[in-house]
C-alpha cells in the first residue's frame, strides 16, 4: 500500500481550518441558539426588542398628565378644575365655583321667557341662587387618548343666606342644599405642549334638595313648610336641563 506523500498530507491539514470557518459561515443558527441558550452573545435582534419592550415600559409610567384649567358651565358656576388623567384615559377631576349674579339674572330671564315661573318667582329664585357654591367630583375616560371625553360628576349645590321675601316674610335667613348628576361629552384640543381647550355639553339632573327657612331670632308662628316647598321646588326646575361647559388652562405631562 503507498503511503501519501508528506506534502499532501501537510496540505489537508492546513485545509481544514478553511472548511471549518466555510461551515460556521453556511450553518451558524444552531450556533446562535446554543449561544442564545447560554446568554452568552444575544443577536442583534433580540437586543433591539429588549430595547423596544424598555422604552415602552418607561412612556407608559408617563402617561399621567395633569391639568389646572378655568371653568365655565352654563348655567351653574364659573370656577377652576382640576383634572389628573392616568393610563388608560381614565380621568379624575374635582372642580369648586360659585353662581355668580349674571348667571342667576340669565337663568330667570329665559325662565320667564319661557313661563317656566313667574316675575316674583324669578326675582326670589335670583336671591337664592346669587354667589351660590357648587362642587363637582367627576370620574371619566378619554378613549384611546382622542379628543373625545366622556364623563359623570356628582353635584352639591349649597347656598345660605337672607330668606326671599316671596318666600315668607316670617323668615329671616334660608339655607338651601342640592344633589345632583351630571354627565358631559366634551371635545379636547391641546394647544402646544402646555395648554388645553375644552368644550363640553351636558346634562344636570338634581336628585334630591333640602331646604331650611329659619324664623327671625324674636320667633315667629307662622308655619315656613309651604314657602319650603316652593323653593324646593325652584330648585328641583332649575337642576334638570341642559348644560354647556368650557375650560381653558395649562397641560402638565
Amino acid at each position: 500500500m503507498r503511503r501519501a506523500p508528506p506534502l499532501q498530507v501537510g496540505r489537508l491539514r492546513r485545509a481544514r481550518p478553511a472548511v471549518l470557518l466555510a461551515l460556521l459561515t453556511l450553518y451558524p443558527g444552531p450556533l446562535w441558539a446554543d449561544d442564545r441558550a447560554s446568554g452568552l452573545a444575544p443577536p442583534r435582534g433580540d437586543r433591539a426588542d429588549r430595547d423596544a419592550r424598555e422604552s415602552h415600559g418607561a412612556s407608559a409610567s408617563d402617561d399621567f398628565a395633569f391639568d389646572l384649567l378655568v371653568a365655565t358651565v352654563l348655567p351653574l358656576t364659573i370656577g377652576v378644575t382640576l383634572l389628573l388623567e392616568m393610563p388608560a384615559g381614565i380621568q379624575v377631576r374635582v372642580s369648586g365655583g360659585v353662581v355668580p349674579p349674571v348667571y342667576a339674572d340669565a337663568i330667570n330671564d329665559v325662565g320667564q321667557a319661557w313661563s317656566i315661573w313667574g316675575d316674583g318667582t324669578a326675582s326670589a329664585l335670583s336671591e337664592v341662587l346669587r354667589d351660590s357654591i357648587v362642587l363637582e367630583a367627576a370620574l371619566g375616560i378619554r378613549p384611546g387618548s382622542g379628543p373625545l371625553e366622556v364623563a359623570v360628576g356628582y353635584v352639591l349645590f349649597w347656598s345660605e343666606g337672607p330668606a326671599p321675601v316671596l318666600a315668607s316674610a316670617a323668615a329671616a335667613s334660608l339655607s338651601v342644599s342640592a344633589y345632583a348628576i351630571h354627565a358631559e361629552l366634551g371635545v379636547r384640543a391641546p394647544i402646544g405642549d402646555a395648554l388645553v381647550f375644552r368644550v363640553a355639553i351636558g346634562w344636570l339632573h338634581t336628585l334630591a334638595h333640602d331646604v331650611s327657612l329659619r324664623p327671625p331670632e324674636s320667633g315667629a308662628s307662622t308655619e315656613l313648610g309651604p314657602a319650603e316647598s316652593m323653593i324646593g321646588d325652584w330648585i328641583g326646575r332649575y337642576g334638570l336641563g341642559p348644560t354647556l361647559s368650557a375650560s381653558f388652562g395649562a397641560h402638565f405631562d
